[in-house]
Formats: structure tokens, C-alpha cells, sequence
């Protein structure tokens, strides 16, 4: 619904000032609706009109269709301006709603209103677009952002990988060293191979050390007795 507006002009005069057939002014009308007055689509039996604001729709329809922009681009602009309350829709030339003017014929003033209208257009298009750039802009810097991010978090991580891998490196270190020690004590046991089946038990070496004790104090007294 998009409210209260003026009636001013019929679909044959606008069709005039905007350089357009009357079939094609019905046809926007038709296609366009959702963005118009309910009197551009008036009841059968009653006379279609358009109020300033039908007028400044249907402008807009015409120099975006000049400009080459398809059926789906217009609408979709339409519908952005409808969203914004239509803040971006350009406003009427002057001299629009007669168009004539005290000093210039009707197709020059008719020439000029276009040229307003498409100004207008130019200037709404030229927002939207600054808009989109902003956007855009706001969204690369959010990107770059999060990439910065993720390379912080990867030289984390790589740094975090090269400790690993010098703890690794250790670790392997001391398995080598390790297996260096078992093989070195193994090979001092294995001198030791023939107490394997026959092992010498404590007794036997207490004796053993008893006999050589004897016999050591034996000599010693010989040699005292010979030197005395």
C-alpha cells in the first residue's frame, strides 16, 4: 500500500510526456503493480488514472528501460526503493504535470523533463551503488580479517609442529641411546656366559675367600719368622 497521493494525470498524457505508447503505459501498469496506486489499476468500468507518485514509478520504468536494464533489474530495484520507503525514487522534473513551459516548445520541454528524470535515476543508481560498494568494502575488510586470522593460527600451528618434531627428534635420540647401553651391558654379561649353567653360589665363595685368607696368614708369618 503505498498511501495517499494526488490524481493529476491520465495514462494517455503520461504516455505523451514520457514518449511512449499508451499500450505500453498500460502494460507497466500491469507488471508493475505491486508498486502503484490502486487507481493505476482501477475496477473494470472506471478510468485509469496516476497519481504523482504512479508518475514518478513509471518515470523511473521508463529511463531504466532506456538505460537497457531487463524487466527482472527494474523490479528489483522497485523493490528495494518500496523497502526503503521509497527515499531513492526520483522526484518529477518541473513542469512535468502540464508539460510545457513559458518559453520552450512542448517537445523541447519534454526532451528536458526526460533528461531530469534520467538525471535523477543516474544520481538513485549512483547511491545504491555506493551503497554496494560500502558493503563490499566492509565485507573484504571482514575477509581479510579472518585470513589474518587463520595465518596467525597456522604459524601457531607450524610453530607448534617444528616443537613436536624436535621432541620426536630427541625421543629417537634416546631410544638409539638406550639400545646403545643394552647392548653394552649385554655384552659385559655375556663374558660372565659360563656361570650360566653352573651359577656359584654364596657359600662357595665365602669358603673360597676363607681358604685364600688362611693361606695369605700363612705366608705372612713365614716371612716374619725368616726376616726376625
Amino acid at each position: 500500500m503505498v498511501g495517499e497521493y494526488t490524481i493529476i494525470m491520465k495514462v494517455t498524457r503520461f504516455a505523451e510526456l514520457a514518449d511512449v505508447s499508451v499500450g505500453t503505459v498500460r502494460r507497466w501498469v500491469k507488471l508493475y503493480e505491486p508498486y502503484l496506486t490502486p487507481s493505476a489499476n482501477p475496477p473494470k468500468g472506471e478510468t485509469r488514472v496516476l497519481s504523482t507518485h504512479d508518475q514518478r514509478v513509471l518515470a523511473f520504468v521508463s529511463t531504466m528501460r532506456d538505460a537497457g536494464r531487463d524487466p527482472e533489474t527494474i523490479d528489483e530495484r522497485l523493490a528495494q526503493m518500496q523497502a526503503d520507503g521509497w527515499r531513492d525514487l526520483p522526484e518529477l522534473p518541473e513542469n512535468w504535470e502540464d508539460g510545457s513551459s513559458a518559453s520552450i516548445p512542448l517537445d523541447l520541454a519534454a526532451s528536458r523533463a526526460t533528461e531530469a528524470v534520467q538525471l535523477a535515476v543516474l544520481q538513485a543508481e549512483l547511491q545504491h551503488t555506493r551503497q554496494a560498494l560500502e558493503a563490499a568494502q566492509t565485507r573484504v575488510a571482514e575477509l581479510e580479517a579472518q585470513v589474518q586470522e587463520m595465518e596467525r593460527e597456522k604459524q601457531a600451528d607450524e610453530e607448534n609442529a617444528h616443537a613436536l618434531e624436535l621432541a620426536l627428534e630427541r625421543a629417537r635420540s634416546d631410544v638409539e641411546r638406550v639400545k646403545q647401553d643394552v647392548a653394552r651391558l649385554e655384552g659385559q654379561l655375556s663374558q660372565f656366559g659360563r656361570f650360566k649353567d653352573n651359577p656359584v653360589s654364596i657359600g662357595m665363595w665365602l669358603v673360597g675367600a676363607f681358604v685364600v685368607g688362611l693361606a695369605l696368614a700363612g705366608l705372612i708369618a713365614v716371612i716374619l719368622v725368616v726376616v726376625l
